[in-house]
C-alpha cells in the first residue's frame, strides 16, 4: 500500500509540474498567432474604406510571412544557445509592439511596415515555442504536447478571423487592434511569470549542416502543403465567402475561422493518435495532404452551393492540421545534432508559399473576379506535395 500511495503521489506531482508549463505555452501560442491573421478578415474594409487594391491587401500577408520566414531560420539556433523561453519572450514582445502600432496606422506603407515587424517577432516566437515544447516535455507525451501547442497556434489565428470583424463593427479599426493588443500584453506577463526557463546544451548548432538533409527538406514541403496552404486559405477565406457567396462580413469571418480553429482539435488529436501507435507519422502526413487536396478542389468548383463550400472548409481545416506534430517532431528527430536548425528550416522555408501566394491570389482575384482559379491551383500544389512525401523515410526514429 505504501508503494501504491507513493506512486500515486508521484504521478500527481508530475501532472502538476507539467500543468503550468503546458498552460503557459498554449496561451503563448494563442496570443502569438492572433497576429497571423488579424488583418485578413478586414481586407474588404482596407479595399473599400482605405483604398487598398486586392494585390496590396495580399502584400500585407507577404510582408508578414516573409519576415516570419526570415526570423524562423536563426530562431532555432538562438533557442538552443540562449534558451527557448528567452526567445519566446522577445518574439512576443515584438508582436505586441507591432499589433499596438496597427491601431494608429492609416496608410498602406504603415500597415506593411508594422506587419513586417510583427512577422519577425512571430517567427522568433513560433520556432522558439516548438523548441520549448521539445525541451520541457521530453519525458512526456511529446506528440500530444506538440499538438496542443500547434492547436493553440491555429486557435489564435482562427480567433482573429472570428473576433476582428466583430470588434471592428462594435468599435472601429483602431479599437479592434487596441483590444487585441491588450490581450497579447496580458499573455506576455503571464508567460514571463509562469513559464519555467529550461534549456539543453548542444555541442553543435549549425543550420548549414541541416540544409543538406533530404528528410528535412521533404518535411519542409510537407509543412508547406499543410500549414502553409491552410494559412493561405485562411487569409482569403473571408473575402471568398463575402464576395463569391454573398455572405455578410461578420458571417463570413465566423464561418471562415473554421479553417484555422479546427486545428485546436485536429492538431492535438493527430499527436494523440501517433502517441498511441495507431498510425505512422509518414502515413498521417500523406493521407492528410490527399484529403486537403479534395477540400481545395471543392472550393474551386464553379457555382458550388454554400454547404459544399463549408464541407470543403471543414475538410481543409482538419486535414491540414492533423499532421502538425508528425512534421515538427520528425524534423526535431531527423537532425539530433542541431534540432533547432532543422525546425527552423522546416518552419522558415515553408512560409515562402504563404508570403508569395497571398498577393498572387489577390492578383488572380482581381483578374477573374472570383477565387475558382486560385483554389484550383492550390489543389494542384497540394497534390504535388503529396506525391513528394513518398520520400519521407518509412521508419523515421522519433524518440526525443
Amino acid at each position: 500500500m505504501k508503494e501504491s500511495s507513493l506512486d500515486s503521489s508521484t504521478n500527481r506531482s508530475k501532472a502538476t509540474s507539467s500543468a503550468w508549463p503546458l498552460a503557459s505555452v498554449c496561451l503563448f501560442a494563442w496570443a502569438l498567432a492572433t497576429t497571423y491573421t488579424n488583418h485578413a478578415p478586414l481586407i474588404p474594409v482596407f479595399i473599400e474604406e482605405l483604398g487598398f487594391s486586392a494585390t496590396e491587401a495580399g502584400i500585407l500577408t507577404l510582408a508578414f510571412f516573409l519576415c516570419l520566414a526570415a526570423a524562423s531560420l536563426p530562431a532555432g539556433i538562438l533557442s538552443d544557445r540562449l534558451g527557448p523561453k528567452n526567445i519566446c519572450t522577445f518574439g512576443l514582445t515584438i508582436v505586441f509592439i507591432s499589433n499596438a502600432g496597427l491601431g494608429w496606422a492609416y496608410s498602406f506603407e504603415q500597415f506593411m511596415l508594422l506587419k513586417a515587424i510583427g512577422g519577425f517577432g512571430a517567427g522568433l516566437g513560433f520556432i522558439a515555442g516548438v523548441r520549448y515544447v521539445t525541451v520541457v516535455f521530453r519525458t512526456g507525451r511529446i506528440f500530444l504536447a506538440q499538438g496542443l501547442y500547434g492547436g493553440c497556434i491555429q486557435l489564435g489565428a482562427g480567433t482573429s478571423l472570428y473576433v476582428m470583424p466583430i470588434l471592428f463593427q462594435s468599435l472601429n479599426m483602431s479599437g479592434a487592434f487596441f483590444v487585441s493588443s491588450g490581450l497579447i500584453a496580458i499573455t506576455l506577463v503571464f508567460w514571463i511569470l509562469v513559464a519555467p526557463d529550461r534549456r539543453v546544451q548542444l555541442t553543435s548548432t549549425s543550420w548549414s549542416l541541416a540544409m543538406g538533409s533530404r528528410t528535412v527538406w521533404v518535411l519542409t514541403f510537407a509543412h508547406t502543403g499543410t500549414f502553409g496552404l491552410a494559412m493561405l486559405v485562411g487569409t482569403w477565406i473571408t473575402a471568398f465567402l463575402y464576395q463569391d457567396l454573398g455572405l455578410s462580413l461578420s458571417t463570413a469571418g465566423s464561418l471562415g475561422s473554421v479553417v484555422l480553429i479546427s486545428g485546436i482539435l485536429a492538431r492535438p488529436a493527430g499527436g494523440f493518435i501517433i502517441d498511441q501507435g495507431w498510425i505512422a507519422s509518414r502515413t498521417m502526413i500523406r493521407v492528410s495532404l490527399l484529403s486537403g487536396t479534395l477540400g481545395l478542389a471543392l472550393l474551386a468548383l464553379p457555382d458550388r452551393p454554400i454547404w459544399e463550400a463549408l464541407f470543403g472548409l471543414i475538410l481543409i481545416g482538419f486535414a491540414f492540421s492533423l499532421p502538425y506534430s508528425a512534421v515538427m517532431n520528425s524534423a526535431t528527430a531527423s537532425f539530433p545534432e542541431s534540432p533547432g536548425s532543422a525546425v527552423g528550416i522546416v518552419g522558415g522555408f515553408s512560409l515562402i508559399l504563404i508570403a508569395l501566394g497571398a498577393p498572387a491570389m489577390g492578383a488572380l482575384y482581381a483578374q477573374t473576379a472570383n477565387f475558382q482559379l486560385a483554389f484550383g491551383l492550390l489543389s494542384v500544389v497540394s497534390l504535388l506535395i503529396f506525391l513528394l512525401t513518398c520520400l519521407i523515410p518509412q521508419h523515421e526514429k522519433l524518440n526525443m
